[in-house]
């Protein structure tokens, strides 16, 4: 019998987008439902504010919450293991795999790194995360800790859990102002103020997309 066909070969290269601190983030666009999101995401040495927004979204289109707020998240996880819900909980100066459970469906447009409140109110800049940030994913449910687990230790570059997605945002475009949803269901999300492509990710994973593993919900 024939031999198996070798994986498709990688990229000529590799990106995540480089966020200031100041004024930068990603804006995704409005989600009728969402309950999980998992990202990879590098926190710089050099952090500046001292309680800076990984991820902010609206619940159910009413109200601006930041993901740091006890009220609206149920677990914050990191490489796989359940950690307090606090900014320090992110790693400084490495990759971590990072995923958050929300405690009810959010519906709103949603920020990464820099709060809602700081994006759309003039000079309230406050809250915005320096460093780098990587594939993006969102799930209509809340994802068990054991599949949390199997998903950090897949590492980058692999198919995340099926079962529920609704995004993802892989950040590999290398140049734009955007980032293209993999799945195909949702329009662009938008790289805002002018983040910069690096060619940096994750030392994890295979090294290219079995994007043929990948099913819409």
């Amino acid at each position: 019998s024939p031999s198996p066909l070798p994986p498709p070969p990688p990229p000529a290269e590799k990106y995540s987008v480089q966020f200031d601190g100041v004024d930068q983030f990603l804006r995704l666009p409005y989600f009728v439902r969402m309950r999980s999101v998992s990202v990879w995401v590098m926190k710089d040495v050099n952090q500046t504010n001292l309680y800076p927004t990984l991820v902010d979204a609206a619940v159910k289109g009413l109200t601006s919450s930041s993901a740091w707020n006890f009220n609206n998240w149920d677990a914050l996880y990191v490489d796989g293991v359940a950690a307090a819900i606090q900014s320090q909980s992110v790693p400084v100066g490495r990759w971590a795999h990072i995923h958050l459970v929300a405690s009810e469906t959010f519906s709103d447009g949603m920020t990464l790194m820099c709060s809602r409140f700081s994006s759309i109110v003039a000079n309230i800049t406050l809250r915005c995360m320096k460093g780098k940030l990587a594939e993006t994913y969102l799930w209509e449910r809340p994802l068990s800790p054991g599949e949390v687990t199997v998903l950090a230790s897949l590492g980058f570059d692999q198919s995340p859990v099926n079962s529920g997605l609704v995004a993802y945002y892989y950040l590999e475009e290398g140049r734009g102002g955007s980032t293209t949803d993999l799945l195909g269901l949702n329009p662009n999300a938008t790289l805002a103020n002018g983040p910069t492509w690096v060619a940096e990710i994750p030392e994890t994973g295979s090294g290219w997309y079995p994007l043929e593993r990948l099913t819409a919900p």
